[in-house]
């Protein structure tokens, strides 16, 4: 399926430079471009923060308005969680130490937050009352093989609860306060989406097949919806309390489900329950995939790209960013802004065809 793309990979001083009335760079590669790119946090429809290596915290307001609030250039953006521009918390990776924990930027500058004492941290929360941690890879023999939950609330962090042997790949939190989190087991090798309420840990695995090796990349949600998604082409919704995954990858690549040339897919961004997209990779390039009508056909930049998040900007437009691979290695972040597919009721509406 073919789809507008606009791809922005766009200078980095061109970036530092631009203004509130300032309109976007050409849309062409430069020699200098962006750092690679972790991920995109949609904090509102005007209100983007994309993130990644060498400090890189950049925020996009309404297309026209870009700058950045960089953290050190020596360190990583892993993950990132806000609900405004006074109220950022990042989680901070140095290539030669591990993770160095949370840092909070307040509208002015960026301070550091008591973190826990592990390697792999990735964020969630519903509002700033309260930031959930999910924990992996302890920084002791004792703990090297644990994920944990934690909660950072009134300028503490504690421990909710220890899981031997999990490795967490991602946290999110939604709008009732429940917590989802993707992991994967280190000796049983099965993908793992935990949910934590008010009541005990609930777990189920996800998986194509029994015997599957699936490493889970993410979870979201929005309203009723949600969804996990990972390695083997795997998607994995919940229904009524039951994670299921039965999707058909000929819309992909023409071979049949269960193909090794499955996609692993990195990113998931709704409108509505049913109408999902999303982001991943498969043979050296980036995919995006729609719930309902299957790929959108990104152009040659996808090539040798390797897409991470994706997020709706508005109804009729996404944001996905990722990088550009040279030497195996990733050389420049990208951004792509896509035409949004039409949903089929509003192309009868419409008279499209």
């Amino acid at each position: 399926m073919s789809t507008s793309v606009k791809v922005m990979p766009m200078l980095w001083d061109d970036i530092r430079s631009l203004g509130s009335d300032s309109s976007l760079p050409g849309l062409c590669f430069r020699s200098r471009a962006l750092p690679p790119l972790t991920g995109v946090f949609k904090v509102r429809n005007d209100l983007f923060i994309l993130y990644g290596q060498s400090g890189t915290v950049l925020v996009c307001e309404g297309m026209n308005k870009w700058y950045h609030i960089n953290v050190d250039s020596k360190y990583n953006i892993e993950d990132l969680w806000a609900d405004d521009l006074d109220n950022i918390y990042a989680v901070i990776h140095q290539t030669t130490m591990g993770c160095i924990g949370i840092m909070r930027f307040d509208g002015s500058r960026w301070w550091g937050q008591p973190s826990p004492p592990y390697k792999r941290l990735r964020i969630a929360a519903k509002d700033r009352t309260k930031l959930y941690i999910a924990a992996s890879v302890g920084m002791d023999n004792v703990y090297e093989k644990t994920g944990a939950l934690f909660v950072l609330e009134n300028g503490s962090c504690h421990e909710l609860k220890i899981f031997p042997n999990r490795l967490f790949t991602d946290i999110f939190q939604n709008d009732r306060g429940e917590i989802y989190i993707a992991g994967y087991h280190q000796k049983k090798y099965f993908g793992y989406v935990y949910l934590y309420d008010t009541c005990p840990w609930h777990g189920g695995k996800v998986s194509k097949y029994q015997s599957d090796f699936v490493f889970l990349n993410r979870v979201w949600g929005i309203g009723s919806g949600m969804w996990a998604v990972g390695t083997m082409g795997t998607i994995a919704s919940l229904d009524n309390g039951r994670w299921t995954s039965n999707n058909d990858w000929s819309v992909v690549d023409g071979t049949s489900r269960g193909s090794p040339n499955d996609p692993e897919f990195t990113g998931i961004s709704a409108t509505n329950p049913d109408n999902v997209v999303f982001s991943g990779n498969l043979a050296e390039r980036g995919v995006l995939i729609d719930s309902a009508y299957g790929q959108h056909d990104l152009g040659s930049y996808s090539r040798a790209a390797n897409l991470g998040s994706v997020v709706h900007m508005n109804q009729d437009t996404l944001m996905v960013v990722g990088n550009h691979f040279h030497n195996m290695k990733p050389g420049r972040g990208q951004v792509f802004i896509v035409d949004a597919p039409t949903p089929p009721a509003e192309k009868e509406n419409s008279g499209q065809e």
